[in-house]
């Protein structure tokens, strides 16, 4: 039941877009987490990007087509 609670948090957590510079082909779209922590995505690519001193590992799955990213301290 923690861990449906805190996978629901970060997918929750964060709604905000970004978008490269035009300079670039492809747009970056991703959301910030209340932990500072960054999802980003780029095609069908992503990367995970810790907060600010925050040590942490993540794991990620799609199902669906839906990507599920899952700190370590969730796990």
């Amino acid at each position: 039941m923690i861990l449906s609670r805190s996978v629901l948090a970060v997918l929750l957590a964060g709604t905000a877009s970004v978008t490269a510079p035009q300079a670039t082909a492809e747009q970056l779209n991703g959301v910030t987490l209340i932990t500072g922590d960054r999802v980003v995505i780029a095609g069908k690519a992503h990367r995970v990007e810790p907060g600010p001193g925050r040590q942490v590992s993540f794991a990620s799955q799609v199902r669906d087509g839906h990507l599920y990213v899952i700190p370590s301290e969730c796990r």
